[in-house]
């Protein structure tokens, strides 16, 4: 549905990888610190074929205590940025 993802809480900042193995549609993934800050946001992750070597599956990493993965074109249109305050968090 519009406006909404699925939320990873991890227990502190810390270095994160994601990765689109059997990922169905593109994503954006959004790297938040745990201040509530957005450090990263990379849009338009690609999906790739079931049978992709693991070494050549799109990867994006940072620091993070929180990742947004939303539907490709949803962290621009829903206002996320770099720098930009997120509320409510866990």
């Amino acid at each position: 549905a519009p406006h909404t993802g699925m939320l990873f809480v991890f227990e502190t900042d810390a270095p994160i990888e994601f990765w689109m193995k059997d990922t169905l549609i593109p994503l954006d993934m959004v790297f938040i610190g745990g201040n509530g800050v957005v450090r990263q946001v990379f849009a338009n992750v690609p999906v790739v074929r079931t049978h992709t070597p693991d070494e050549h599956i799109p990867r994006r990493d940072g620091i993070a205590k929180y990742v947004l993965e939303l539907p490709a074109g949803e962290a621009q249109s829903d206002g996320f940025a770099q720098g930009v305050r997120i509320s409510n968090l866990p």
